[in-house]
Protein backbone atom coordinates (compact mmCIF):
# COMPACT_ATOMS: atom_id res chain seq x y z
CA UNK A 1 0.00 0.00 0.00
CA UNK A 2 3.04 2.25 0.88
CA UNK A 3 4.68 1.88 -2.39
CA UNK A 4 1.51 2.20 -4.64
CA UNK A 5 0.91 6.13 -2.82
CA UNK A 6 4.19 6.80 -3.57
CA UNK A 7 3.57 5.95 -6.99
CA UNK A 8 0.21 7.70 -7.22
CA UNK A 9 2.11 10.66 -5.64
CA UNK A 10 4.68 10.56 -8.16
CA UNK A 11 2.24 10.33 -10.97
CA UNK A 12 0.31 13.23 -9.79
CA UNK A 13 3.60 15.24 -9.88
CA UNK A 14 3.88 13.56 -13.54
CA UNK A 15 0.23 15.25 -13.90
CA UNK A 16 1.01 18.69 -12.77
CA UNK A 17 4.15 18.50 -15.26
CA UNK A 18 2.02 17.69 -17.73
CA UNK A 19 4.21 15.18 -18.44
CA UNK A 20 1.53 12.44 -19.31
CA UNK A 21 2.72 9.14 -21.45
CA UNK A 22 5.31 9.31 -18.19
CA UNK A 23 2.13 9.75 -15.91
CA UNK A 24 0.06 7.13 -18.01
CA UNK A 25 2.90 4.42 -17.17
CA UNK A 26 2.92 4.95 -13.65
CA UNK A 27 -0.36 4.49 -13.32
CA UNK A 28 -0.16 1.43 -15.71
CA UNK A 29 2.42 0.25 -13.11
CA UNK A 30 0.36 0.63 -10.32
CA UNK A 31 -2.25 -1.27 -12.06
CA UNK A 32 -0.26 -4.09 -12.67
CA UNK A 33 0.42 -4.16 -9.01
CA UNK A 34 -3.17 -4.11 -7.64
CA UNK A 35 -5.80 -3.89 -10.73
CA UNK A 36 -8.32 -2.57 -8.40
CA UNK A 37 -6.73 0.25 -7.37
CA UNK A 38 -9.61 3.05 -7.50
CA UNK A 39 -6.90 5.78 -7.74
CA UNK A 40 -4.91 4.34 -10.10
CA UNK A 41 -8.14 3.48 -12.15
CA UNK A 42 -9.07 6.99 -12.09
CA UNK A 43 -5.71 8.37 -12.62
CA UNK A 44 -5.60 6.40 -16.17
CA UNK A 45 -8.93 7.62 -17.16
CA UNK A 46 -8.03 11.21 -16.85
CA UNK A 47 -4.66 10.69 -18.37
CA UNK A 48 -6.57 9.16 -21.18
CA UNK A 49 -8.56 12.31 -21.96
CA UNK A 50 -5.36 14.04 -21.77
CA UNK A 51 -4.10 12.36 -24.23
CA UNK A 52 -6.71 12.14 -26.81
CA UNK A 53 -7.28 8.15 -25.84
CA UNK A 54 -10.48 8.44 -23.75
CA UNK A 55 -12.51 6.81 -26.39
CA UNK A 56 -9.98 3.52 -26.34
CA UNK A 57 -10.84 3.25 -23.02
CA UNK A 58 -14.62 3.83 -22.77
CA UNK A 59 -14.81 1.08 -25.53
CA UNK A 60 -13.06 -1.47 -23.36
CA UNK A 61 -15.47 -0.53 -20.39
CA UNK A 62 -18.73 -0.67 -22.42
CA UNK A 63 -19.38 -4.18 -21.61
CA UNK A 64 -20.99 -5.46 -18.74
CA UNK A 65 -20.01 -8.26 -17.27
CA UNK A 66 -21.43 -10.55 -15.30
CA UNK A 67 -20.65 -10.11 -11.59
CA UNK A 68 -19.02 -7.02 -12.06
CA UNK A 69 -16.36 -5.41 -9.72
CA UNK A 70 -17.31 -2.12 -7.76
CA UNK A 71 -14.25 -0.65 -9.36
CA UNK A 72 -14.81 -1.67 -13.06
CA UNK A 73 -18.60 -0.19 -12.37
CA UNK A 74 -16.75 3.05 -10.92
CA UNK A 75 -14.50 3.83 -13.82
CA UNK A 76 -17.10 2.91 -16.23
CA UNK A 77 -19.56 5.88 -14.58
CA UNK A 78 -16.30 8.17 -14.05
CA UNK A 79 -15.78 7.88 -17.73
CA UNK A 80 -19.15 9.86 -18.08
CA UNK A 81 -18.67 12.71 -15.80
CA UNK A 82 -15.90 13.47 -18.97
CA UNK A 83 -19.45 13.44 -21.42
CA UNK A 84 -20.99 16.59 -18.91
CA UNK A 85 -18.97 18.96 -20.41
CA UNK A 86 -18.98 17.68 -23.92
CA UNK A 87 -22.80 19.04 -23.33
CA UNK A 88 -23.10 22.17 -25.01
CA UNK A 89 -27.07 22.65 -24.52
CA UNK A 90 -27.71 23.29 -20.60
CA UNK A 91 -30.81 21.23 -20.15
CA UNK A 92 -28.72 18.11 -21.82
CA UNK A 93 -25.86 19.13 -19.01
CA UNK A 94 -28.23 18.46 -16.21
CA UNK A 95 -29.62 16.18 -17.78
CA UNK A 96 -26.60 14.17 -18.23
CA UNK A 97 -25.30 15.15 -14.66
CA UNK A 98 -28.71 13.63 -13.17
CA UNK A 99 -28.08 10.79 -14.78
CA UNK A 100 -24.57 9.85 -14.08
CA UNK A 101 -25.46 10.73 -10.15
CA UNK A 102 -28.34 8.13 -10.16
CA UNK A 103 -25.72 5.53 -11.60
CA UNK A 104 -23.15 6.62 -9.13
CA UNK A 105 -25.60 6.56 -5.87
CA UNK A 106 -26.62 3.27 -7.11
CA UNK A 107 -23.00 2.00 -6.94
CA UNK A 108 -22.63 3.67 -3.14
CA UNK A 109 -25.31 1.68 -2.03
CA UNK A 110 -23.70 -1.54 -2.92
CA UNK A 111 -20.32 -0.29 -1.56
CA UNK A 112 -20.48 2.79 0.97
CA UNK A 113 -16.79 2.64 1.95
CA UNK A 114 -15.37 3.92 -1.01
CA UNK A 115 -13.44 6.99 -0.86
CA UNK A 116 -13.79 7.90 -4.96
CA UNK A 117 -17.47 6.75 -5.33
CA UNK A 118 -17.99 9.71 -2.29
CA UNK A 119 -15.60 12.46 -3.57
CA UNK A 120 -17.12 11.88 -7.51
CA UNK A 121 -20.55 12.05 -5.77
CA UNK A 122 -19.56 15.07 -4.15
CA UNK A 123 -18.65 16.90 -7.33
CA UNK A 124 -21.35 15.68 -9.16
CA UNK A 125 -23.69 17.18 -6.66
CA UNK A 126 -21.60 20.71 -6.54
CA UNK A 127 -21.95 20.40 -10.67
CA UNK A 128 -25.49 20.40 -9.98
CA UNK A 129 -26.02 22.95 -7.42
CA UNK A 130 -23.89 25.24 -10.02
CA UNK A 131 -26.12 24.34 -13.20
CA UNK A 132 -29.42 24.77 -11.41
CA UNK A 133 -29.07 27.64 -9.93
CA UNK A 134 -27.39 29.27 -13.55
CA UNK A 135 -30.52 27.45 -15.14
CA UNK A 136 -32.73 29.43 -12.11
CA UNK A 137 -31.06 32.82 -13.09
CA UNK A 138 -32.12 32.78 -16.81
CA UNK A 139 -35.53 32.01 -15.67
CA UNK A 140 -35.78 34.83 -13.32
CA UNK A 141 -34.62 37.23 -16.20
CA UNK A 142 -37.59 35.86 -18.34
CA UNK A 143 -34.62 34.42 -20.64
CA UNK A 144 -34.31 30.86 -21.19
CA UNK A 145 -31.97 31.12 -23.62
CA UNK A 146 -33.84 28.36 -25.77
CA UNK A 147 -34.22 26.24 -22.77
CA UNK A 148 -37.67 25.19 -21.07
CA UNK A 149 -37.07 24.88 -17.12
CA UNK A 150 -40.76 23.36 -17.02
CA UNK A 151 -39.63 20.33 -18.74
CA UNK A 152 -36.57 20.54 -16.35
CA UNK A 153 -38.36 21.04 -13.06
CA UNK A 154 -40.90 17.76 -14.37
CA UNK A 155 -37.38 15.68 -14.70
CA UNK A 156 -36.43 16.44 -11.25
CA UNK A 157 -39.21 16.29 -9.40
CA UNK A 158 -40.66 18.64 -6.28
CA UNK A 159 -39.10 19.15 -4.02
CA UNK A 160 -35.87 19.06 -5.49
CA UNK A 161 -32.97 18.61 -2.93
CA UNK A 162 -30.02 20.93 -1.73
CA UNK A 163 -27.77 19.68 -4.03
CA UNK A 164 -24.67 21.59 -2.49
CA UNK A 165 -25.29 20.52 1.17
CA UNK A 166 -25.56 17.02 -0.69
CA UNK A 167 -22.17 17.42 -2.37
CA UNK A 168 -20.71 18.90 0.95
CA UNK A 169 -21.97 15.81 3.06
CA UNK A 170 -20.33 13.86 0.08
CA UNK A 171 -16.92 15.49 0.20
CA UNK A 172 -16.65 14.69 3.74
CA UNK A 173 -17.42 11.43 4.07
CA UNK A 174 -14.90 10.75 1.38
CA UNK A 175 -12.25 12.88 3.37
CA UNK A 176 -12.82 10.63 6.82
CA UNK A 177 -13.03 7.92 5.12
CA UNK A 178 -9.36 8.87 3.43
CA UNK A 179 -5.92 7.88 4.31
CA UNK A 180 -3.84 10.32 6.41
CA UNK A 181 -1.24 11.54 3.99
CA UNK A 182 -2.89 9.94 0.65
CA UNK A 183 -3.45 11.98 -2.84
CA UNK A 184 -7.14 12.01 -1.98
CA UNK A 185 -7.05 13.13 1.62
CA UNK A 186 -5.12 16.36 0.06
CA UNK A 187 -7.27 16.84 -3.29
CA UNK A 188 -10.79 16.41 -1.01
CA UNK A 189 -9.56 19.06 1.50
CA UNK A 190 -9.22 20.87 -1.37
CA UNK A 191 -12.96 20.35 -2.89
CA UNK A 192 -14.02 21.32 0.80
CA UNK A 193 -12.03 24.80 0.91
CA UNK A 194 -14.17 25.43 -2.61
CA UNK A 195 -17.77 24.45 -1.34
CA UNK A 196 -17.30 25.83 2.24
CA UNK A 197 -15.62 29.26 -0.02
CA UNK A 198 -19.16 28.94 -1.84
CA UNK A 199 -21.26 28.59 1.39
CA UNK A 200 -19.72 31.46 2.66
CA UNK A 201 -18.57 29.58 5.66
CA UNK A 202 -14.98 31.02 5.50
CA UNK A 203 -13.67 29.60 8.98
CA UNK A 204 -13.99 26.31 7.97
CA UNK A 205 -12.40 27.10 4.29
CA UNK A 206 -9.56 28.22 5.81
CA UNK A 207 -9.36 25.53 7.94
CA UNK A 208 -9.43 23.15 5.12
CA UNK A 209 -7.32 25.91 3.16
CA UNK A 210 -4.71 25.29 5.84
CA UNK A 211 -4.80 21.21 5.85
CA UNK A 212 -4.50 21.33 2.04
CA UNK A 213 -1.39 23.68 1.84
CA UNK A 214 0.72 21.15 4.59
CA UNK A 215 0.90 18.38 1.77
CA UNK A 216 1.41 21.54 -1.82
CA UNK A 217 4.82 20.57 -1.79
CA UNK A 218 4.36 16.61 -1.78
CA UNK A 219 1.37 16.10 -3.64
CA UNK A 220 0.94 19.38 -5.99
CA UNK A 221 -2.75 20.24 -7.15
CA UNK A 222 -3.00 18.93 -10.81
CA UNK A 223 -3.32 22.37 -12.68
CA UNK A 224 -1.28 25.89 -11.35
CA UNK A 225 -4.37 27.57 -11.87
CA UNK A 226 -6.28 25.14 -9.32
CA UNK A 227 -2.64 26.15 -7.06
CA UNK A 228 -3.26 30.00 -7.48
CA UNK A 229 -7.66 29.11 -6.87
CA UNK A 230 -6.25 27.56 -3.25
CA UNK A 231 -4.41 30.83 -2.39
CA UNK A 232 -7.04 33.19 -3.58
CA UNK A 233 -9.72 31.63 -1.70
CA UNK A 234 -7.60 31.11 1.01
CA UNK A 235 -6.25 34.70 1.18
CA UNK A 236 -9.98 36.07 1.36
CA UNK A 237 -11.64 33.21 3.85
CA UNK A 238 -9.07 34.63 6.02
CA UNK A 239 -9.63 38.19 5.68
CA UNK A 240 -13.18 37.35 6.46
CA UNK A 241 -12.24 36.24 9.45
CA UNK A 242 -9.92 38.82 10.44
CA UNK A 243 -6.70 37.26 10.27
CA UNK A 244 -4.96 40.07 8.32
CA UNK A 245 -1.51 39.19 8.16
CA UNK A 246 -2.05 35.61 7.25
CA UNK A 247 -4.52 36.96 4.74
CA UNK A 248 -1.91 39.04 3.08
CA UNK A 249 0.75 36.33 3.01
CA UNK A 250 -1.75 34.40 0.59
CA UNK A 251 -3.03 36.88 -1.47
CA UNK A 252 0.60 38.00 -2.16
CA UNK A 253 1.47 34.26 -3.31
CA UNK A 254 -2.00 34.18 -4.96
CA UNK A 255 -0.63 36.99 -7.54
CA UNK A 256 2.26 35.50 -7.72
CA UNK A 257 0.87 32.46 -9.18
CA UNK A 258 -1.99 34.03 -11.03
CA UNK A 259 1.18 36.00 -13.02
CA UNK A 260 2.42 33.16 -13.77
CA UNK A 261 -0.51 31.21 -14.99
CA UNK A 262 -1.26 34.48 -17.04
CA UNK A 263 -4.39 35.26 -15.92
CA UNK A 264 -5.15 38.88 -16.04
CA UNK A 265 -8.22 39.27 -15.16
CA UNK A 266 -7.28 37.17 -11.86
CA UNK A 267 -4.48 39.32 -11.09
CA UNK A 268 -6.36 41.97 -11.14
CA UNK A 269 -8.81 40.61 -8.50
CA UNK A 270 -6.39 39.12 -6.31
CA UNK A 271 -4.73 42.66 -6.19
CA UNK A 272 -7.32 44.62 -5.15
CA UNK A 273 -8.25 42.20 -2.52
CA UNK A 274 -4.44 42.54 -1.21
CA UNK A 275 -4.99 46.13 -1.54
CA UNK A 276 -7.90 46.10 0.63
CA UNK A 277 -6.25 44.16 3.14
CA UNK A 278 -3.29 46.04 3.30
CA UNK A 279 -5.72 49.11 3.70
CA UNK A 280 -7.34 47.33 6.73
CA UNK A 281 -4.09 47.06 8.57
CA UNK A 282 -3.44 50.93 7.88
CA UNK A 283 -0.73 49.93 5.65
CA UNK A 284 -1.92 52.41 3.28
CA UNK A 285 1.29 53.37 1.42
CA UNK A 286 1.55 49.96 0.00
CA UNK A 287 -2.72 49.80 -0.26
CA UNK A 288 -2.05 52.63 -2.76
CA UNK A 289 1.06 51.23 -4.70
CA UNK A 290 -1.24 48.42 -5.37
CA UNK A 291 -3.98 49.21 -6.26
CA UNK A 292 -2.05 51.49 -8.36
CA UNK A 293 -1.09 48.10 -10.28
CA UNK A 294 -4.52 47.24 -10.15
CA UNK A 295 -5.33 50.15 -12.30
CA UNK A 296 -2.74 49.35 -14.96
CA UNK A 297 -4.22 46.07 -14.93
CA UNK A 298 -7.73 47.26 -15.47
CA UNK A 299 -7.05 50.26 -18.04
CA UNK A 300 -4.67 47.01 -19.75
CA UNK A 301 -8.49 44.70 -19.75
CA UNK A 302 -10.04 47.77 -20.87
CA UNK A 303 -12.29 47.32 -17.71
CA UNK A 304 -13.95 50.58 -17.62
CA UNK A 305 -16.46 49.39 -14.26
CA UNK A 306 -13.01 48.68 -12.19
CA UNK A 307 -10.60 51.36 -12.97
CA UNK A 308 -13.73 53.35 -11.55
CA UNK A 309 -13.57 51.46 -8.01
CA UNK A 310 -10.26 51.55 -7.65
CA UNK A 311 -10.02 54.87 -8.32
CA UNK A 312 -12.22 55.93 -5.50
CA UNK A 313 -10.55 53.55 -3.69
CA UNK A 314 -7.23 55.29 -3.77
CA UNK A 315 -9.17 59.14 -3.31
CA UNK A 316 -10.85 57.15 -0.42
CA UNK A 317 -7.40 56.26 1.43
CA UNK A 318 -5.95 59.44 0.19
CA UNK A 319 -8.68 60.83 2.33
CA UNK A 320 -7.79 58.91 5.30
CA UNK A 321 -4.20 60.41 5.31
CA UNK A 322 -5.84 63.66 4.70
CA UNK A 323 -4.34 64.20 1.41
CA UNK A 324 -6.63 65.74 -0.03
CA UNK A 325 -4.89 67.62 -2.84
CA UNK A 326 -3.36 63.91 -4.25
CA UNK A 327 -7.63 62.93 -3.86
CA UNK A 328 -8.17 65.33 -6.20
CA UNK A 329 -5.90 64.32 -8.72
CA UNK A 330 -7.46 60.74 -8.19
CA UNK A 331 -10.88 61.72 -8.97
CA UNK A 332 -9.79 63.68 -12.13
CA UNK A 333 -8.53 60.22 -13.53
CA UNK A 334 -12.19 59.14 -13.52
CA UNK A 335 -12.42 61.91 -16.55
CA UNK A 336 -9.57 60.96 -17.92
CA UNK A 337 -10.16 57.52 -18.37
CA UNK A 338 -13.77 58.23 -19.42
CA UNK A 339 -13.04 60.75 -22.20
CA UNK A 340 -9.93 57.87 -23.62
Amino acid sequence: KEFEQILLNKAESQMRQKNFSEALATYQRILEIEPENFGALRGLVDVSYRLGRLQKLKERYAEKKDRESIARQYIRIYIQTYEIDAETDMSSRISTIFEVIADLEELRSKDSQRVHIHQTLGWLYYQMSYWRELFQSLEGYGNFMSYKWDIVAGFFGYPEPNWLELGVDSFLTAYFLAEPGSVEKSYLAENLVQVCFRLENYEKALEYYTRRIASINQIPTRELFLEALLYENGGYSASRVGEFELAESLQRRAVELWKAVGDQHRVGRSLDRLALTLKLTGKYQQALAVWQEVWEVNRLLKDQENIVKVILNIAEVHISLQQYGEAVDALDLLEKDSAG
